[in-house]
């Protein structure tokens, strides 16, 4: 399976790379887009043991974290789903989570792929931030202090913003904290029975199909139809500096990009996302 950049000449389209990022309220703001065809079979790939979108896929954002921790509201924050339109539990989410429904601590960053809700089959895997203190600098407790949120928002680049990178191969999650590998705990391993050619939504900022919203800020999504690996992920970082990830040395599988620098405008298949009551933020 070919990358868009295999069979394209781009004509790079201009943009400042230092100035903005999306922020969400966590009221109603969200940012949605259906996916077009050519981005659906770039990610359901030709065989499904291998290079579908649930084992070869890696999702790359910078995230501020806005959003402050109340004990009686919501217990996590929604980064990003992918998913079909269709079935509500069908797809791949990204989640930051504070505490489980029983009010316990959590502090975990979560990659989840699931089928659809009739079976809830799931491949789940997360990295708690408080015994990744080493990288996160969230801290190494188990007390609310080491949760994540802007009063603690931990080791981040210049402008306040974390380089999170979720990689998939295997059947597992990798999730990494500015280029950096966190220790990944298995949440649950069946065999998914989903058709990922069916898949044809991507949202931030709410997970509709729960009708929620989340505060915080993002920039730079980029998703690649490979499993990158750790120097390619430390290459997303870049030291800490944004930059045109169309100039990354896995260009070739870069799938979707949207800068999200001053709006929803998407660089390598042209499906740009619709803002909904976001604004955009100086950094």
């Amino acid at each position: 399976m070919l990358g868009l950049g295999n069979n394209l000449t781009k004509t790079y389209a201009k943009a400042t790379w230092a100035t903005q990022f999306l922020s969400f309220d966590g009221s109603n703001d969200k940012a949605q887009l259906t996916l077009n065809e050519s981005i659906r079979t770039q990610l359901s790939g030709t065989n499904d043991s291998t290079d579908d979108i649930h084992n070869n896929i890696t999702i790359s954002m910078w995230v501020k974290p806005t959003w402050q921790f109340d004990e009686s509201g919501a217990n996590f924050i929604g980064l990003f789903i992918l998913g079909d339109d269709s079935t509500v539990h069908e797809g791949i989410r990204l989640f930051y989570q504070f505490e489980n429904g029983a009010g316990t601590f959590q502090n975990r960053l979560w990659g989840e792929a699931r089928s659809d809700a009739g079976s809830n089959l799931k491949q789940t895997d997360y990295a708690v931030l408080n015994d990744d203190n080493s990288i996160t600098g969230t801290g190494a407790g188990s007390a609310d202090s080491a949760l994540w949120d802007v009063n603690n928002v931990g080791n981040t680049n210049d402008n306040g913003l974390v380089n999170l990178v979720w990689t998939r191969g295997t059947g597992h999650w990798v999730i990494y904290w500015n280029g950096n590998a966190m220790t990944i705990v298995d949440g649950g391993n069946d065999t998914l029975s989903t058709d990922e050619s069916q898949y044809d939504i991507l949202e931030l900022g709410t997970f509709s199909y729960q009708s929620s919203f989340h505060k915080y800020g993002v920039r730079d999504l980029a998703i690649f139809n490979r499993n990158l690996d750790a120097t390619q992920i430390a290459e997303l970082y870049n030291s800490g500096k944004f930059f045109d990830v169309r100039k990354h040395s896995a260009a070739e599988f870069l799938v979707y990009y949207c800068p999200l620098e001053t709006d929803g405008t998407e660089l390598i298949a042209g499906n740009d996302l619709t803002i909904t009551g976001a604004t955009f933020t100086s950094l």
